[in-house]
């Protein structure tokens, strides 16, 4: 046992003040065999506790749950929270408040039960962004352009915060280029490549189809 949380500490898995709590947990744990717990059953425990990161899907899947499966998922956070003090990675406040969500480091460690999680997208099919992200990329470029008179393209998107484990807003950082001939060439040093920050707002439930009922209505009275 202690050769796996020793383990689980060095790989920054695992706080001390974690640890201790882990410890306290399986003493009293049912799952034992000759006054020793198992390896396996360590690992599980620990990794159940302090993992926080789901995969984007999954988040985006979780805005499907019912009224009374969003009440009780609450009402296990609120639980949790209880049980212990989390320690706070220092840099996350600091991060999320400086950049208004847009900009969280790799290696910042987020809040377990709530907070806002970063995801980076690379070029292997598996590391691409959801396509209804792509999509409201090439939207916020779309409008920048109508508003602004510019003449950005849309490239793709590096990365995306949101919100965990209820996914609401979405803090999507696009990279764009801008096709303008004119602007790039009275400004030669600037980067060939650029980035433009949106926030887009999801709800689901009866706030979303009530919200489309009105957008529904407001365009037909446009059109008309």
């Amino acid at each position: 046992m202690a050769d796996t949380l020793r383990r689980m500490l060095e790989s920054g898995k695992l706080t001390d003040e974690q640890c201790l709590s882990m410890l306290r947990v399986l003493d009293s744990d049912d799952k034992v065999v000759g006054r020793c717990t198992c390896q396996k059953v360590i690992e599980e425990k620990a990794v159940k506790r302090i993992e926080n990161r789901k995969p984007l899907t999954q988040l985006l899947d979780m805005r499907n749950l019912s009224a009374e499966e969003s009440y009780n998922l609450l009402r296990q956070i609120e639980e949790e929270e209880g049980e212990e003090e989390e320690e706070l990675d220092e840099r996350y406040p600091d991060q999320i408040l400086d950049s208004q969500f847009f900009d969280i480091d790799r290696d910042v460690r987020v809040p377990r039960l709530i907070g806002v999680l970063q995801f980076y997208f690379g070029d292997k099919e598996e590391e691409q962004p959801p396509p209804e992200m792509v999509l409201y990329g090439q939207l916020a470029v779309h409008w920048f352009n109508f508003e602004h008179n510019r003449n950005l393209k849309f490239i793709r998107l590096p990365k995306l915060n949101t919100q965990h484990p209820f996914s609401v807003s979405y803090y999507i950082t696009v990279e764009v280029e801008d096709e303008d001939e004119d602007v790039n060439a009275a400004a030669d040093s600037s980067p060939s490549s650029l980035t433009l920050q949106t926030m887009v707002k999801r709800p689901f439930g009866a706030f979303l189809e009530a919200m489309m009922e009105v957008m529904i209505e407001v365009m037909i009275e446009v059109c008309v």
